[in-house]
């Protein structure tokens, strides 16, 4: 647990010092291709990933409301996450439990129970493997590099997990922490689930084909998917905000210049996002408490 909590707190530091090292190396190179990027262009990517938080929001929001049929206030949902996502950015492993403490902090009444709110977390991660999965097997039929019976499995093993958490809620419905699940059995619901984390996965490898595009890198619509794949996958890494461009730089295969420049727009197109929505729904829900504050006479 020691030498755990440890590489959490070390390893996304000695990542970006050793990618500030790299990016020095091909400064220059790497210069070049930010400069080639217009300058309504990065404003746009930080808007289209806002958009995805948004999303991700509701898409949370629909599957605490399947454990309790009970809406928890969207206020109180995109606050949690706001908090949630700049604690992710920092340092991954601590988005989970800030999230399941800030919305019970701001709901609540309205908030499932605290195992129950970390549950939900499951469909959604399984359901977005399902769907990456998909994509990129959609993106190697089209012509992307990559092995087709590679991703055939991945999709597989993905489906897999999907009939399997379905199972785990049956299997275990007697159990509290199982209701986390439920979105998966809810059919009034789970069709609007998916059709949302599938909008943030189209969003999501669209922003990266354009970061790459824009900075000069070779890059085709088939690509999508590996690069979203990738993405997916260093994104699960404890290395902080350098994931974006060893995401990119493992599926181009390359550290050049101009691969080096556009995993640093994805990066920063990140965290700009992330500051902009903490910050406006802090905004937000601190003018819904005042509103609510009852009016002394």
């Amino acid at each position: 647990m020691h030498g755990r909590t440890l590489s959490t707190w070390l390893l996304p530091p000695l990542a970006v010092t050793a990618l500030l090292l790299l990016v020095l190396s091909r400064r220059h190179e790497v210069e070049a291709a930010l400069g080639a990027v217009p300058p309504l262009a990065f404003p746009a990517l930080v808007a289209v990933h806002l958009a995805t938080l948004v999303l991700r929001s509701e898409a949370w929001r629909l599957a605490l409301t399947a454990v309790t049929e009970r809406q928890p206030a969207r206020d109180a949902v995109h606050g949690a996450n706001g908090a949630a996502f700049l604690a992710g950015a920092l340092v991954a492993p601590l988005a989970l439990p800030v999230r399941a403490l800030a919305l019970r902090r701001l709901d609540p009444d309205g908030a499932p129970r605290p195992l129950q709110v970390v549950a939900t977390d499951a469909p959604i991660a399984v359901v977005e493997a399902l769907l990456t999965t998909l994509l990129l097997a959609a993106c190697v039929l089209a012509g992307s590099e990559g092995s087709l019976p590679v991703a055939v499995a991945a999709v597989a093993g993905a489906a897999g997990l999907v009939l399997l958490l379905r199972w785990a809620a049956r299997r275990f419905a007697h159990r509290p922490a199982a209701r986390g699940l439920a979105i998966l059995g809810d059919r009034r619901r789970r069709t609007w689930f998916v059709l949302v984390l599938g909008a943030i996965q189209l969003l999501g490898a669209g922003r990266a084909v354009a970061a790459l595009a824009l900075c000069g890198v070779p890059v085709a619509l088939a690509d999508a998917g590996p690069l979203h794949a990738a993405l997916g996958v260093a994104g699960l890494l404890p290395i902080g905000i350098a994931a974006s461009p060893a995401g990119v730089a493992a599926a181009a295969g390359d550290v050049g210049g101009a691969v080096l420049a556009g995993g640093l727009v994805v990066a920063a197109s990140s965290v700009a996002a992330v500051a902009a929505y903490a910050a406006s729904v802090a905004l937000a829900v601190g003018a819904q408490r005042v509103a609510r504050r009852p009016v002394r006479g």
